[in-house]
């Protein structure tokens, strides 16, 4: 036994000093804040994070699990290619990692992490779009499988949840008015809304360019009065439909300028009604009133706080916490949306905003 314990004296030293190593450093000089637009005009967006994975988020190991590591080698749990992201606003966060084939669940409120994944009859392929019941549940698209999965409070592994119905499921939302489940069908050009059980009521759209008609739709988000936003990603364009798929407006137009798009994905809403449209292409995300007319823009491409590389996914909490997935910066980006009532804490603090 005293034998023992002196082989793992210098494990547990080194453990020691893993431990008290903080990641990464903050990328953001002390006393600057990333605002949007900049001084003097009224801040609307400020830059609060970004995280690459668990320890970004002060979400750390147990001893054992790092003694583990160090006997059996170290398990990866970055990011690798995020597309969708879901949050409760309570610090718990799922991401659709596309490029590890896995979701990341992080609890910041526990300090737990898990990598979910499919299981070996049924493996998670290409998730993209996430979503939740708020009550722990949530909804993955599989592109590649043409399956929804689900997980539930703890469960092990994702499951299929809706199978063969879908070509290519991407964007996902759940409706917490009805219960229901909408989802992209992307090769076929609709929506297909299912209840809790996985069960199809009802869907619509088909190919073309005129009202409530797609061309390759993604992402889909709800506004507080249960509209649907629709990113139409080919037509370049984004529609907004009544929750039975009814056309209420559109606006965009393909081109590389602010209100136009390039490749549109990501959508999200925030509590002043706000439109979010993430632009792979320019790097940037969009800001538009629910009329569709251009409010702002923030992004530009590069690798610093506030810069993108071909972000993807979007969503915004209810406390309207903005999460961006950075897919090729292999990281997700956090903000935060003052509205018309509030402002940043600190504006007297000096700003280095970047971006458009």
């Amino acid at each position: 036994m005293i034998h023992l314990l002196r082989r793992l004296l210098p494990v547990v030293a080194l453990l020691t000093l893993c431990g008290c190593a903080s990641g990464r450093p903050s990328p953001v000089p002390p006393g600057v804040i990333l605002l949007w637009p900049p001084p003097p005009q009224q801040a609307r967006i400020e830059w609060l994070k970004e995280f690459h994975g668990p320890d970004e988020l002060e979400i750390g190991k147990g001893f054992w699990k790092r003694l583990a590591e160090v006997i059996t080698g170290e398990e990866f749990n970055g990011i690798v290619r995020p597309y969708g992201v879901h949050a409760d606003g309570e610090g718990r966060i799922y991401l659709a990692d596309t490029g590890a084939g896995c979701v990341h669940f992080y609890d910041k409120k526990d300090g737990v992490y898990r990598r979910l994944t499919g299981s070996a009859k049924a493996p998670l392929l290409s998730p993209i779009g996430i979503t939740g019941d708020g009550k722990g549940t949530i909804y993955v698209t599989d592109s590649a499988s043409g399956t929804v999965f689900r997980h539930t409070p703890g469960g092990e592994f994702l499951e299929p949840f809706i199978v063969g119905v879908i070509t290519r499921p991407t964007g996902i939302v759940y409706a917490p008015r009805t219960g229901e489940i909408y989802v992209t069908d992307t090769a076929n050009h609709k929506i297909v809304v299912f209840d809790r059980e996985g069960v199809r009521k009802f869907e619509f759209g088909l190919l073309g360019d005129g009202p409530g008609e797609f061309n390759h739709p993604t992402d889909l988000a709800l506004d507080h009065s249960g509209r649907l936003i629709v990113t139409d990603a080919l037509n370049f364009r984004v529609q907004t439909l009544s929750a039975t798929g009814e056309f209420i407006t559109v606006f965009g137009s393909s081109g590389d300028s602010s209100g136009a798009f390039n490749k549109p994905k990501g959508v999200a809403v925030d509590s002043d009604g706000n439109i979010y449209v993430v632009d792979s292409l320019q790097d940037a995300v969009q800001i538009f009133d629910p009329s569709g007319r251009l409010l702002m823009a923030f992004g530009s491409r590069g690798s610093r706080p506030g810069e993108f590389w071909m972000p993807s996914g979007l969503f915004i909490d209810g406390k309207d916490t903005i999460y961006v997935a950075d897919s090729y910066n292999n990281r997700i980006q956090m903000f935060q949306y003052h509205g018309r009532q509030r402002q940043p804490a600190a504006l007297s603090v000096a700003s280095m905003p970047s971006g458009r």
